[in-house]
């Protein structure tokens, strides 16, 4: 469930198949995840964040389905995990809960960030899990980039706000001051071309390289 444009155009046909609900509002998307359920016959329903997580259990309260709704929490900043959520998101916080324990499970990706969540919301203990990000074993992976004997940076994830790749854009500029560097980004996403127009602005273009999207980040990583 992608609940904005970037989050799908990140996503190469290639990787997944994505279906773009067309949810304009919540209770669109619960009428439309419902209709997918229906007609795909889906065995898991995995949701990721709290927009997601609030339509998969709600679509899963509504109607009884053969379908198992795991949900999946990444941030500390979650109205169910933090005590300065926003105002609407308190007003919110009863449905939240109802269609949270609604899921079937919850995926956290840290044990602090599945404790916290257990003991703010009484969750059940049992249908709550902990899978860390995976570290891979990069021997077996070959290099796609030359060796270079200045230093390099690299960061991978999507090109949104909440990575804040402009305050690594700009401290990478104060680094070229004092160090010979190069910094490589990989991903795709709606900041694309403000954070290309940044570096121009910093005079660091040709400092930094754009990656697109990264379909094998390992081989990449083992530079």
């Amino acid at each position: 469930i992608r609940s904005t444009k970037a989050d799908l155009a990140s996503r190469p046909k290639t990787q997944a198949k994505v279906t773009d609900l067309l949810a304009a509002n919540l209770l669109k998307g619960v009428i439309e995840l419902g209709r997918e359920i229906k007609r795909e016959n889906y065995d898991i329903c995995c949701s990721v964040g709290l927009y997601a997580n609030l339509v998969a259990g709600l679509t899963g309260t509504l109607r009884s389905y053969t379908t198992k709704f795991i949900g999946s929490e990444h941030f500390a900043t979650s109205p169910l995990l933090s005590n300065f959520a926003k105002p609407y998101f308190r007003l919110l916080l009863p449905l939240i809960k109802v269609a949270y324990r609604r899921l079937n499970g919850l995926i956290f990706v840290s044990d602090a960030l599945r404790e916290a969540f257990i003991e703010n919301n009484n969750f059940n203990p049992s249908r709550c899990v902990t899978i860390y990000n995976p570290i891979p074993d990069n021997s077996r992976y070959k290099k796609e980039i030359k060796p270079s004997e200045k230093k390099v940076i690299l960061g991978l994830g999507i090109l949104e706000e909440r990575k804040r790749w402009d305050l690594l854009i700009e401290a990478f500029a104060l680094l070229t001051k004092e160090l010979d560097c190069v910094l490589l980004i990989g991903g795709t996403g709606r900041l694309e071309k403000s954070l290309h127009n940044l570096t121009e602005h910093l005079k660091i273009e040709s400092k930094v390289k754009f990656l697109g999207y990264v379909t094998e980040p390992q081989n990449v990583l083992v530079q």
